[in-house]
């Protein structure tokens, strides 16, 4: 079960980490123009005489806090840093004081001569001679987090993220927001089946950890999933947790009713840049007398359910649902393949990347493959084969 400051029993025992969490911003609020280094010692410092705090839990801060900060970035320093190797490079070797050798030049003299021809005070070189590493990179402004509650409700969400990263499969029950739910799960591009069960829905995801390839990109897209998840109700969580070195997989279960809040709120209208590549291409006008829309739909065959990605209208009433794969594994191609021949009856077109037609296990539906972008004239062209 992932850590939180404000799990039952454990708010007496936490409760130092508001006003801790106060001071932290504070660091980042008037710490502009320090560096990340500097910024990230002061963290430390403020936990100095904080017992049973373990140095993973102030990085953790740490990452949070710079996720709200911009730091100065650019090639301009590396530029600098260039030009101050290459003039002291003539004077090759450098010396502290004259007095120590008959070779070579005091560094005294050569770094001012630099600062002399690139027009600069020596100190002002100095203190930006590495700020394009990452350490020395200079904080320019902090948008941050509004209140310190806010800061440790992130830090919580981030905690539970990090257990779903290692999740094998997850098991989604929902009774209210479906449409919502799915929405999200598709703008973070996870995998995923529904069925239908008594009380409401049962969402069948694929964890990261059951990816062969990409697991480091599909867990980050599982973690992107959890905040916007957290704004929806009436849902329960079931994870398996792959554990490292042993056969044992942990059961994880989180509920709507935990008090787990998010801070962030996706702004994505559409899954991804595919999807909103072939929307504006399509526009608002109808084609060859067929209207595209977004809206998404909810259809029902015995206990399956299926959300396309957008439905075509002919202007005689009828209905093309159109599907777009995006980076699906073989073992869940199979499981949307069985969904979707559930729904034989009703005309659906699926669009699958080019690279990976080859190695998808052959399907009745009418197939587009894409490479960049999805070709209008190639979904025009389905869309006619569908009418009677």
């Amino acid at each position: 079960m992932a850590r939180r400051f404000d799990r039952t029993g454990s708010r007496a025992k936490n409760k130092q980490y508001l006003p801790l969490a106060e001071r932290m911003l504070n660091v980042y609020r008037t710490g502009i123009g320090l560096s990340r280094k500097e910024l990230h010692r002061r963290i430390d410092a403020l936990f100095d005489d904080v017992d049973n705090c373990p140095p993973k839990r102030v990085a953790a801060f740490q990452k949070l806090l710079d996720e709200g900060a911009t730091y100065e970035r650019g090639n301009k320093w590396t530029k600098l840093r260039q030009k101050v190797y290459a003039l002291a490079a003539k004077s090759h070797p450098l010396i502290y004081e004259s007095t120590e050798s008959i070779f070579g030049k005091p560094q005294q003299e050569v770094k001012t001569a630099i600062a002399e021809t690139l027009k600069l005070p020596w100190e002002d070189i100095e203190d930006n001679l590495f700020s394009d590493v990452l350490h020395f990179q200079r904080l320019s402004s902090f948008e941050g987090y509004a209140s310190p509650e806010d800061l440790l409700a992130r830090y919580n969400v981030a905690q539970t993220q990090g257990v779903l990263f290692d999740a094998i499969e997850l098991e989604l029950y929902v009774t209210r927001d479906l449409k919502q739910v799915i929405r999200q799960a598709k703008l973070a591009r996870l995998m995923h089946t529904i069925d239908k069960t008594d009380s409401g829905y049962r969402i069948l995801l694929d964890g990261p950890a059951s990816v062969l390839r990409e697991t480091r990109r599909y867990g980050s897209a599982m973690a992107r999933f959890l905040p916007a998840l957290l704004a929806c109700q009436d849902w329960r969580l079931n994870a398996a947790i792959k554990l490292k070195n042993t056969a044992f997989n942990p059961r994880f279960t989180l509920t709507s009713d935990c008090r787990l809040r998010s801070t962030i709120t996706p702004d994505e209208e559409f899954d991804s840049s595919i999807e909103a590549s072939f929307a504006e291409k399509w526009g608002d006008q109808s084609r060859d007398g067929w209207q595209l829309m977004r809206e998404e739909r909810i259809l029902h065959q015995d206990q399956k359910v299926f959300v396309p990605d957008f439905v075509c209208v002919h202007k005689s009433g009828k209905e093309v649902f159109f599907e777009i794969a995006g980076f699906w594994t073989e073992s869940y191609w199979n499981r949307k393949l069985e969904t979707l021949r559930t729904f034989k009856n009703i005309p659906i077109i699926l669009a699958v990347p080019k690279s990976m037609a080859g190695k998808l296990p052959p399907s009745d539906l009418p197939v587009i493959c894409y490479g960049k972008s999805i070709q209008l004239k190639a979904v025009l062209e389905a869309l006619q084969s569908t009418r009677p």
